[in-house]
């Protein structure tokens, strides 16, 4: 998904939900003219503001991130689709990116996260379940209490209203599959 498709989508969603912009903006703790760029496709958002965003409008960074497209009876996305950059910041100063493995209105999300961030940042907590999948590196996990690092081939499936976090450990860069259930029925 491209950030014009993002901002798009956080439009349709917000006006389905009868929102302003400003209320939006309100409601996620931003400037409207963030919300604004956003939508336009001119902002980029950190993966923590896409999470708060999300929650303003009663669904997940991985819905928002999944797309619109409806009516097909199955979703294809090629392994050279392009990925979302996901700014955060990294101790090589690179962007990360997010790709939806899933396009569309499904009942699952499916993300690959590439270049994931050292330090933890914020716990999330949303609707749905989720479940990891590291295909390469090693990842750490915070869930509710308990911390789990996870290696290639290792898989953690929990309730997303745990509060949870991740990060990289040092060594080969990740890459996690994320798959979550939609908290919006589709």
């Amino acid at each position: 998904m491209e950030v014009a498709s993002l901002g798009r989508e956080v439009r349709r969603r917000r006006e389905d939900k009868g929102l302003s912009l400003r209320g939006l903006a309100k409601a996620a703790g931003f400037s409207p003219s963030f919300v604004s760029r956003l939508e336009r496709g001119l902002a980029q958002p950190r993966l923590n503001s896409l999470h708060r965003i999300a929650r303003a409008l009663d669904t997940s960074a991985q819905g928002l991130l999944s797309g619109t497209s409806a009516g097909a009876t199955y979703s294809l996305v090629r392994a050279g689709d392009r990925a979302l950059p996901v700014s955060e910041r990294r101790p090589s100063g690179r962007a990360g990116a997010a790709r939806s493995l899933v396009d569309g209105r499904r009942a699952l999300t499916a993300l690959e996260f590439t270049e994931i961030t050292t330090d933890f940042g914020p716990q999330y907590e949303h609707p749905g379940e989720e479940l990891m999948i590291v295909a390469a590196g090693r990842v750490e996990v915070e869930l509710g209490d308990d911390t789990i690092t996870l290696e290639p081939g290792d898989s953690l499936c929990y309730p997303g209203s745990t509060p949870h976090r991740s990060r990289a450990l040092p060594g080969e860069p990740p890459v996690v599959y994320l798959i979550t259930t939609r908290p919006d029925g589709a």
